[in-house]
């Protein structure tokens, strides 16, 4: 055995060093790494943040889409068309107001649909954006969901 640099009472083994507890500490950098249980851990570390990532992900594409499919409903309600129904669905998925989204976008599509006269409408708004959002997830989870044209009907 020969003296190693960690200290007068360390002493270098084959093994590594002794640190004066009779446990033999490895030198060996991230010598942990090769061990089975760490093995393990980093693996179910790695897919749980594979997991939160893929749900993250799924749930800004839903309320992405819940909010386009809730634009379109909403322009029917108004029964806009045209350059006006453009500029409303640029607005109304311009709005912000998080982490209040929702209310802000509720809001914002309520006080257009009572402008209008639409009055039921703007009562049936909460209960469309929720179901909208519900059928939002449901293609996104089907799979292969088109991307939602907002263009003008011809």
């Amino acid at each position: 055995m020969v003296r190693g640099s960690a200290g007068p009472d360390a002493v270098r083994s084959s093994a590594g060093f002794d640190n004066g507890t009779g446990m033999v500490m490895s030198d060996a950098h991230n010598d942990d790494v090769n061990h089975p249980t760490a093995t393990t851990f980093h693996e179910r570390e790695s897919a749980f943040e594979a997991k939160f990532a893929h749900e993250e992900e799924l749930k800004f594409r839903s309320l992405a889409r819940r909010d386009k499919l809730f634009a379109l409903w909403t322009v029917g309600g108004l029964g806009l068309s045209g350059p006006r129904r453009d500029t409303f669905i640029h607005d109304i998925l311009a709005v912000q107001g998080f982490p209040h989204h929702d209310k802000a976008l509720l809001q914002f599509a309520a006080d257009a649909l009572v402008a209008a006269g639409a009055h039921a409408a703007a009562r049936d708004a909460p209960a469309a954006l929720q179901r909208l959002g519900q059928e939002a997830m449901e293609q996104l989870m089907r799979g292969g969901a088109k991307p939602i044209d907002l263009s003008a009907p011809d």
